[in-house]
């Protein structure tokens, strides 16, 4: 079996081939190729077939854009082949090979069209699948049989970003055709671009217009990768391609979605190509060579870069980052190095030696997915809307309603810059009357530049469905948010007020009535009562609310002498939300004692401490 490959195009194409490296970029690509079909060289057999030295019928021309040298429009607005074009195919009809099962195209054709500032996607495009027309015709094989290999995109000095994008974009539809058939054989941008021939001046000077010795070794070999997939059904018996079935590592790690972590920092996910993860980061890829969102505004690009797992990036930029922009790798000239720096290893790998690619249109930028977070049961439902301003890690916070906490520490997910929210809902039973919620900022953290700053934001809150007023608060410093909220509804199985209690304390053949109610915040009012400076029983709590009418009845015997004595209801634990409708109150509604109501027996304690009542007793004791 044989399978040729035609190769075509300007001076890189020359150096593939050319006896100035010895060739090695061909032997390189012929060689592996072999190999991972299991091709014997002999019986099985890649033939490289190309001219770039026969008058009239040269594939190969160095200096030469497509577009303009090889092919141009006619004046009824078609394409026309031109010289070069003509001497291609030429060549092809001169020296036929039938014995070919397939003859791949190799095409190295970008780096003078990338010059061309007015060449669109859809010109490329329409000119190369004319040109195909003809070679195909001339090889006498249809699109299945005769695949275009592109090289994307060798990058060329003073090329235009805009084209090089666009002939990528173009490389990339064509390949998406399966009409067309066309796959892109090397994506080429960590490449030195050295080399400089005899007649040109000897400094090097990395990033010019020609590939070094070993940027055509590079070259073939990710050629070998890419066609020997493409040839798979080909494949011998036990050969490497055979044993994967088809599918080996010859794409690269391809950038799925790039989601913001913080208002500077995305996170990159990749699909890798048969790759178990990412090789180390040299410096220059750690440092972010390559890496762009871009908008109508402009570009922003980044400083760091670090592995996080095997398919995940932390790619940090310079400033924050437009929400509606396109992160790109190697965006347009896209050579991954600087200035007169070495391209060769600078570029993000898999372990298998790929380079991390982003298809020519970029990856939209996307946000996290809000957090749904649910906490607690009861009958009310309150629903918190949380977002953040991630730096250095998420916001975290906590949630208490009237002073208690529900659940755990909170992680906020949504960032604030994208105008979602984590939805935080939070069941409960807590009775009729006023409530207060507090959402504590655990973590804040501030850098330099506005973009690094950690805050948190409550941006609105709902309690049984309906809005709270006020409920809605940016927390820029490690603090607390309080709010307060209003509960109309009664605990299921209860009554609308909380039934009164009925407490009794002591001994005695005297009796000492005691009618108490509250004002509920934040818990009940708690008290203590003495006669005669005597404590009578622990600490009570208060039951009946005020507003309803109704009170607890605290029944206290003793014996105590005739004549007067002193009874002190002392209120404990004052509260105050800001508000008549945030205030914790005891209110002593009567006393009686024998029986006998206690003039003056009434009082309302609005903050802590005693009230005084004065009671008589008639009765003689007896021994």
């Amino acid at each position: 079996m044989e399978l040729d490959i035609l190769i075509r195009g300007q001076s890189n194409a020359f150096l593939l081939l050319s006896d100035d490296f010895g060739g090695v970029g061909a032997a390189t690509l012929i060689a592996d190729l072999q190999k991972l079909l299991g091709f014997d060289g002999v019986n099985d057999k890649i033939r490289l077939t190309a001219d770039w030295y026969t008058p009239g019928q040269q594939t190969v021309y160095g200096g030469t854009s497509f577009i303009g040298d090889w092919v141009q429009r006619g004046t009824d607005g078609s394409w026309q082949a031109k010289s070069h074009e003509q001497d291609l195919l030429n060549y092809i009809a001169k020296n036929p090979h039938p014995q070919a099962t397939e003859t791949a195209v190799l095409w190295l054709h970008s780096e003078y069209d990338s010059l061309n500032t007015s060449l669109t996607k859809a010109e490329w495009e329409s000119a190369v699948r004319t040109d195909a027309s003809w070679v195909r015709k001339g090889l006498g094989l249809d699109a299945a049989h005769s695949p275009y290999v592109f090289v994307s995109a060798i990058p060329f000095v003073g090329a235009s970003n805009a084209t090089t994008q666009a002939i990528r974009l173009g490389m990339e539809e064509l390949s998406a055709d399966p009409s067309f058939g066309a796959i892109v054989g090397a994506r080429d941008l960590d490449l030195d671009m050295s080399y400089k021939f005899p007649t040109e001046t000897t400094t090097l000077n990395y990033g010019s217009a020609h590939m070094s010795k070993q940027d055509t070794v590079q070259t073939g070999h990710r050629l070998a990768l890419a066609l020997a997939e493409e040839w798979a059904q080909y494949a011998r018996p036990s050969s490497p391609v055979a044993l994967a079935k088809g599918n080996i590592a010859d794409e690269g790690p391809k950038v799925v979605s790039a989601t913001l972590q913080d208002a500077a920092t995305l996170l990159v996910k990749v699909a890798h190509d048969q790759s178990a993860g990412f090789a180390a980061l040299d410096p220059q890829a750690a440092g972010g060579i390559g890496w762009s969102v871009r908008n109508a505004a402009g570009a922003v690009t980044a400083d760091s870069v670090k592995v996080v797992s095997a398919d995940t990036l932390q790619v940090h930029f310079t400033a924050a980052l437009p929400t509606d922009g396109v992160a790109n790798y190697g965006y347009g000239y896209g050579r991954l190095a600087a200035a007169n720096q070495p391209g060769e290893g600078n570029a993000v790998y898999d372990q298998s030696g790929l380079p991390l690619w982003t298809s020519a249109k970029g990856v939209a930028l996307s946000a996290p997915t809000p957090a749904r977070i649910a906490l607690g049961t009861g009958s009310d439902t309150l629903v918190l809307r949380i977002s953040q301003d991630a730096y250095q890690g998420s916001a975290q916070y906590t949630v208490k309603v009237d002073n208690v906490q529900i659940g755990g520490v909170q992680t906020a997910t949504a960032l604030h810059l994208s105008g979602m929210s984590d939805t935080v809902t939070i069941k409960g039973d807590w009775g009729v009357g006023s409530h207060t919620v507090a959402v504590t900022f655990l973590n804040d953290a501030l850098g330099s530049g506005p973009s690094a700053d950690r805050n948190l934001f409550v941006d609105g809150m709902t309690f049984d469905g309906v809005a709270v007023a006020k409920g809605a608060a940016a927390l820029t410093s490690a603090r607390t948010a309080s709010f307060a909220l209003q509960d109309s509804t009664a605990i299921p199985g209860s009554s609308t007020a909380p039934a009164p209690a009925q407490i009794a304390l002591g001994t005695g053949s005297d009796t000492l009535v005691l009618r108490i109610s509250q004002d509920v915040y934040q818990g009940s009012a708690q008290y203590i009562v003495k006669v005669d400076n005597v404590q009578i029983g622990g600490v009570q709590t208060a039951t009946a609310w005020h507003s309803s009418g109704l009170s607890d009845t605290v029944t206290i015997k003793g014996n105590w002498a005739t004549g007067d004595h002193k009874v002190a209801v002392t209120f404990l634990n004052d509260a105050w939300g800001g508000s008549a409708a945030l205030d914790r109150n005891l209110h002593v509604d009567g006393i009686s004692y024998d029986g006998v109501a206690v003039a003056n027996g009434s009082a309302a304690l609005v903050s802590n401490g005693a009230a005084t009542f004065t009671v008589h007793d008639t009765d003689q004791m007896f021994a």
